[in-house]
């Protein structure tokens, strides 16, 4: 194997090499990430006239300074904006009169401006509906007529504000105004101050919006938008998710596929991407989606959703894959937004884990009241994922789903330092939840630039990473490497700058021998060829081994077997658990890792010459491999992802971050679900944290057992 030569000469008298490096690690590739959108502005000027008391207060008037877009040809005059009282939480909002149209068939609106505590009634008609949307491409624009001057506004927003208006007034003959609120037109983004007071009150803008409206776009054919729009109302008139999944499969093929694609092209849009969305529909009374020039209920979108996460996957990839490409190159108007690439994305995984579903665990405490600081990490855990333009905007946009107890520290600056920021909120997690598992969260694999000189124990929220910290598939017998530990003991030596912090933790000794790093989007030969230099440097680690002991037999080669396809599969023993009792349990799981390789290696890489005790696994036929295809996904593919095998000194064999180095140490600290990695500082008592680790054996409380025994003691580390 190129890279790490674990081969043994036959009849060699002497033991085997102890093999303490790798030579080579053939990862020099960063993934390429969607980056959010250039937000180019107009220019804006802010003249403040103190704090008045008309309804006039903070209109948008025009005659601003500077280049203005141009939009068809004709120039939108600059806005500028007037100031808005703070003390009394003003916001502004537009008013459109019914058949209120400009020269050219525009939007004409009026904007005025009020109390976010006021209901809006008598200042400005309605109530409002506070519009939640993608940006898209600010510098593709149409004009609209603000009290009295032509302004031009993103398309996205301007396709939103034609959907609600059409859509209100066509409903109802007697409504002749709508309210609006759009972020892009009521808050002055050039005026940090007034961004600033406008963000902190972000939830309280959509907790009092009469409505808030999703806009999804449009870019669908009106013939496919109509057939959504049906499809998604109806599944309200069965009982139960699994019925709309029996209804499907009544369906006629053709029309199942093209229903499938288009909603797998719906789910696909940016806006379902973008970290702003958690806190507006979080904090929503009610909420209609807009998508073309049709209009749909959230919760039948959220039914929608769940449903399609239980149609079989065969359904999804086999017949979708083919048509996506033909149906992408022909869709009409991606001017709305940065869709999925779904050259990169399969159909599955976009109806079973994009739109709603990617939202589901952020919103499940909507209504509730019942959020934690364990909620809070996992809402910083997943928001990591999402587009946001602006660091400061990772905390912020999240800020509305934080208790009040948290949100009243957390104030809202965008002219404060980013790195203060975010190891405050790091340090308020680990507070607040008296746990160190927020420092999981520090990932540093694949390797990138931390702009903001972060440590290493703090998470760095701008940077969009494909991996996430270690977790067991089983939420019941998710991992407590701490079990029988109540706090977690953690200092920071260098107050009031928390720069530095020192935790308790129990030593598993260093790391002596690694593998390749499975990079970041992993194709199916990138896991065939970690699984083999892995499974080598595993078979040469073991006859050492076995040289060494005096009592080497096939039995303890046996259990080896077994450790190395659990730690595949990160399936530990839980406490109580009677090893022995579960030896058949034990062969089945080492049957099934070693038949499914083994048969890839046959079917994928025919010319891959395989060691005749693996070949005899080789069983499966090809068909049955692809039906393997999404177990091989949840069992061994997002396991290895970003990760590399390992074994330690003391011979426990572990699956953790690709960032790891031999003579690493491995810990458990106090408190932390799984074990972590620390690299020692040259020349001092200092480490840096480098990732967290599967270590076999250690991840349901053995380590704090072995410390209550005499076995191990616990000690104390400084992370830098």
């Amino acid at each position: 194997m190129e890279g790490n030569d674990v081969s043994s000469p036959k009849n060699e008298p002497r033991k085997p090499r102890r093999l303490r490096t790798q030579t080579a690690r053939p990862f020099s590739y960063e993934p390429q990430v969607p980056s959010p959108r250039d937000w180019v502005l107009p220019a804006f000027t802010v003249q403040d006239l103190g704090n008045p008391a008309t309804s006039e207060v903070g209109s948008l008037q025009s005659g601003s300074p500077g280049a203005s877009p141009e939009v068809h040809g004709s120039k939108a005059e600059g806005p500028t904006y007037r100031a808005l009282d703070r003390q009394s939480e003003e916001i502004r909002i537009i008013n459109v009169r019914n058949s209120r149209q400009g020269p050219q068939g525009q939007i004409v609106c009026q904007m005025c401006a009020s109390s976010v505590k006021e209901t809006f009634r008598d200042n400005c008609g309605l109530p409002y509906v506070a519009v939640s949307y993608a940006w898209g491409d600010v510098k593709v624009t149409e004009n609209i007529v603000v009290d009295g001057h032509e302004v031009a506004i993103p398309r996205s927003l301007h396709g939103a504000l034609k959907a609600i208006i059409n859509a209100t007034f066509l409903t109802s003959s007697e409504v002749d105004q709508v309210s609006i609120w759009a972020d892009y037109l009521c808050i002055n983004q050039h005026d940090t101050e007034e961004r600033s007071s406008q963000v902190s009150m972000m939830d309280k803008i959509y907790q009092n919006a009469h409505s808030v409206a999703i806009w999804l776009g449009a870019g669908l054919e009106a013939a496919d938008c109509d057939m959504l729009a049906k499809e998604i109302a109806a599944i309200e008139a069965f009982s139960s998710s699994s019925e709309w999944v029996e209804h499907c499969a009544r369906m006629d093929r053709s029309y199942l596929k093209r229903l499938l694609l288009s909603l797998a092209l719906l789910f696909s849009r940016s806006y379902f991407q973008r970290l702003w969305v958690a806190t507006e529909i979080f904090n929503a009374k009610r909420i209609d989606v807009y998508f073309g020039t049709q209009k749909v209920s959230w919760a039948a979108l959220q039914e929608i959703s769940f449903a399609l996460q239980q149609l079989p996957a065969r359904h999804l990839v086999d017949e979708m894959l083919p048509i996506i490409y033909t149906v992408k190159d022909t869709s009409l108007d991606h001017s709305y937004s940065d869709d999925i690439d779904m050259d990169f994305m399969s159909p599955n995984q976009i109806l079973k884990y994009h739109g709603p579903a990617s939202l589901g665990r952020m919103l499940a405490n909507k209504g509730t009241g019942s959020i934690n600081h364990d909620d809070i990490l996992e809402y910083l855990r997943i928001g990591r994922s999402k587009l946001a333009r602006n660091p400061h905007d990772r905390v912020y946009a999240l800020r509305g789903l934080f208790p009040e107890s948290m949100r009243s520290t957390i104030r809202v600056d965008y002219s404060s330092q980013v790195k203060d920021l975010y190891i405050d909120t790091v340090t308020q997690i680990l507070f607040g939840t008296r746990r160190l598992d927020a420092i999981r969260e520090a990932i540093h694999f694949p390797p990138h630039t931390n702009n903001e000189d972060l440590p290493s124990w703090v998470m760095d929220l701008h940077h969009r990473n494909l991996i996430s910290s270690l977790r067991s598939r089983v939420p019941e017998d998710d991992f407590h490497a701490d079990r029988g530990q109540v706090q977690a003991e953690f200092v920071f030596p260098d107050e009031p700058f928390k720069r530095r912090v020192q935790i308790k933790a129990i030593p598993l000794g260093t790391i002596h021998a690694i593998g390749i790093a499975l990079n970041a989007i992993g194709r199916i030969s990138d896991y065939l060829a970690a699984f083999t230099n892995w499974r080598a440097i595993h078979l040469h680690d073991m006859k050492w081994r076995n040289a060494e002991s005096p009592d080497g037999s096939t039995r303890a080669e046996e259990i080896r077997h077994f450790e190395f396809c659990e730690t595949l599969m990160m399936k530990g023993h839980l406490p109580g658990e009677n090893v022995d009792e579960t030896d058949s349990h034990r062969q089945e799981l080492r049957d099934e890792c070693y038949t499914l390789f083994a048969s890839l290696f046959t079917h994928r890489l025919p010319e891959q010459p395989l060691d005749e005790a693996l070949r005899s696994y080789a069983t499966l036929t090809s068909e049955q491999c692809a039906e393997k295809r999404q177990y091989f996904q949840e069992t061994f593919a997002e396991n290895m992802l970003g990760r590399c095998f390992c074994i330690t000194e003391e011979g426990n064999l572990g699956l953790g971050t690709g960032y790891m180095n031999p003579n690493d140490l491995v810990v458990v600290p106090y408190v932390c679900a799984t074990p972590v990695i620390l690299r020692p500082c040259r020349g001092s008592l200092v480490y840096q944290y480098i990732g967290d680790v599967y270590i076999h054996g250690y991840m349901y409380g053995k380590a704090v057992e072995e410390e209550g025994s005499g076995k191990r003691r616990a000690e104390w580390y400084v992370i830098k």
